[in-house]
């Protein structure tokens, strides 16, 4: 079974390193982000993540 891969924003990346770093593994930078060959774990923590920085940002422009 070929892995899973998931494209993070630099955000979610460095979280991702910070959080889980033995979970993250086959890390491939590209200019769109960072494609990550991962385990289940750290695809449902990533895509959290990558949701509550949306919700941050969006709170960002709703501010200025």
């Amino acid at each position: 079974m070929a892995p899973e891969l998931i494209l993070c924003d630099p955000t979610v990346d460095r979280a991702l390193r910070s959080i889980a770093p033995s979970e993250v593994v086959d890390i491939y930078p590209t200019e769109q982000g960072v494609w990550h060959s991962a385990s289940a774990f750290t695809l449902r923590l990533a895509a959290r993540l990558e949701l509550e920085s949306r919700a941050i940002a969006d709170l960002q422009v709703a501010n200025e």
